[in-house]
């Protein structure tokens, strides 16, 4: 156990006070008594929590600050409480007992039994826990029902601060019933959709952190470290009794795998909140990045390396996402790029050394990298956009290849197809030949499926060309060619609308081939889309027909590659932004 540094109050106090009036009482040649002790005038007393109350007659010391209180243990509150189960929490209200830590009681009254009540010259001492988590331990004590019961929608960074003091506190002091409350809370407070949506880049950075080091300990990371501090020895020899009936009837292991589930269930919460508030440009990017960087690969001294694989995945998808806007946001912090002009100054034919902006008349053009970046992030940053340009590069020089449509997926998509090519419905036309008067019903296109000659010789030619002309229209051309993900949806919403492409499945494969099949100077194959129609209608049909489209399932089986790529990319967005290996 830590001991609280009892015997420090005897023999070392003893001492102190003895030889205190002739060296150790002075400062500044000031001496300062009380009775018969000797005050150190080195601790300063709290300004909130020294209370002139005569009923307050416990004196504590945490590090260099004195607290009298009224004695806490116990004292009747009424806090939201929780009732645990393996994996979720119900909350009630309750009026009930909060105890403090068993080895918090015993050592007060050891304090007792040993050298008398408290005074300021032999106070308690508690070296493990922080002067601000003392001050939240005792302002959960003393707060109001309603500022406890309160709902996160209405806490300020100060609670929220107070809350995560606790949570600290807590882990090195064993106060389950306190403990349950503070991790609860914190809970509901990431799932807050409205606190999360609106609290500053700081809160959530705090949030994060706290869950992450508490997953560590829960994980056992840090277990050693954490029972010597939370006189977890002490609850082992003589056990705690847990007043909430539902912790009663669970072990430890229970609670820490309850604890456990909280705990990774508000890590998923923040972090996707995080990554829609940067994808809505709501959050600065840089402090996302700072964040993660402290855990993911090997950050935070490694101990990130031992997270659960469920929490890397969040923390590398919001890497992703914070570097990934960040360097669609590097053109607009250098200044004078976004004219798309250049800046014409007297430093722009020579070098320059920090400030200024805009590209220089030789076409230069300064990076300049937020000062809170490091050289490693923002090196990282550099191979992040070298690897997503050559990615789009790639990609616009080799299509994606379409593949062959099955029978499933054929059946599967027909309707819409159907729908969207109602124009084929209604004609009609016979199999093969000359039409000889009495044309029988033709299936529709959609409802066949393509075969692989059709596919490789008509669908990937038609698909390629299509794709490489939608690479150059303007609006695809007015994106970053880092942005892989706007890129990628403007393709394929470009690809999706295009009329060459509907024409060529709907009417090449279906239209022209049976109005070509049906007229006398049409051609042998059909008409190539609608033009081909009416070409066929005009006699002038060339023989090549349906067999120039792109079928159906083909076209959109091509629309779905796009997408499912651009799902991949981006839940892959993290391995882009590695530095140079």
């Amino acid at each position: 156990t830590e001991g609280e540094k009892t015997g420090k109050t005897g023999k070392e106090e003893g001492g102190k006070e003895e030889g205190g009036k002739e060296k150790g009482g002075k400062v500044g040649g000031k001496e300062e008594e009380e009775g018969d002790e000797v005050r150190d005038p080195v601790v300063q007393r709290d300004e909130t929590y020294f209370s002139a109350d005569p009923a307050a007659g416990v004196f504590v010391r945490i590090g260099d600050v004195m607290f009298k209180v009224r004695r806490p243990f116990p004292l009747h509150i009424i806090f939201k409480s929780t009732r645990l189960t393996s994996l979720r929490v119900h909350e009630q209200i309750h009026e009930q007992l909060l105890s403090c830590c068993t080895f918090m009681v015993d050592q007060h009254e050891r304090h007792v039994q040993e050298h008398g009540p408290t005074t300021e010259g032999r106070p308690l001492l508690f070296e493990s826990a922080g002067v601000d988590e003392w001050r939240a331990f005792l302002w959960a004590l003393y707060a109001s029902t309603d500022t406890l019961s309160a709902p996160p929608e209405t806490f300020d960074p100060t609670h929220i601060s107070r809350l995560l003091l606790l949570l600290s506190l807590t882990q090195k002091y064993y106060i389950p019933r306190l403990h349950t409350w503070v991790l609860t809370t914190l809970h509901a407070t990431a799932h807050s959709s409205v606190y999360m949506e609106s609290c500053s880049s700081a809160s959530l950075t705090s949030l994060l952190e706290a869950f992450l080091a508490y997953s560590l300990q829960l994980a056992g990371h840090e277990r050693g470290r954490g029972r010597a501090y939370r006189g977890w020895e002490y609850h082992h020899r003589r056990p705690y009794p847990l007043s909430p009936a539902s912790l009663e009837a669970q072990s430890e292991a229970d609670d820490e795998k309850a604890h456990l589930a909280l705990t990774h269930a508000a890590i998923q919460a923040i972090t996707a909140t995080w990554r829609k508030r940067l994808e809505t440009k709501s959050a600065p990017s840089v402090p996302a990045i700072l964040a993660v960087d402290r855990w993911v690969d090997g950050g935070a001294d490694g101990q990130g390396l031992k997270l659960a694989q469920g929490v890397l995945e969040c923390l590398k998808s919001l890497k992703g996402v914070a570097y990934y806007v960040h360097v669609q946001d590097m053109i607009d912090r250098q200044g004078g790029v976004g004219g798309g002009g250049l800046v014409h100054d007297d430093a722009g034919d020579r070098d320059r050394k920090g400030g200024g902006g805009g590209v220089t008349m030789r076409g230069a053009l300064p990076l300049r990298a937020d000062p809170k970046l490091s050289n490693g992030q923002v090196m990282r940053l550099l191979a992040g956009y070298f690897s997503l340009v050559s990615l789009w590069e790639r990609l616009r020089l080799h299509p994606l290849p379409i593949p062959l449509p099955s029978a499933s997926s054929s059946s599967s998509s027909s309707t819409p197809l159907s729908t969207s090519t109602s124009t084929s419905t209604p004609l009609s036309s016979s199999t093969n030949g000359p039409s000889n008067g009495t044309s029988t019903p033709r299936s529709s296109p959609s409802s066949s499926i393509c075969t692989p000659a059709h596919h490789a010789s008509k669908c990937i030619p038609t698909w390629e060309r299509r794709w490489t002309h939608a690479c150059g229209w303007r609006r695809i051309m007015g994106h970053s060619s880092a942005d892989i993900l706007g890129l990628l949806e403007c393709l394929r919403d470009q690809l999706a609308g295009d009329e060459e492409l509907k024409c060529a499945g709907a009417g090449g494969a279906g239209v022209g081939a049976s109005y070509g099949a049906s007229t006398t100077n049409g051609g042998s194959g059909g008409a190539k889309g609608v033009n081909g129609m009416k070409s066929a209608m005009n006699g002038g049909g060339t023989g090549n027909g349906g067999g120039q489209g792109i079928h159906p399932e083909c076209r959109l089986a091509g629309l779905r590659a796009i997408r499912e790529l651009r799902e991949r990319t981006k839940e892959g967005l993290a391995d882009h932004f590695y530095a140079v290996v």
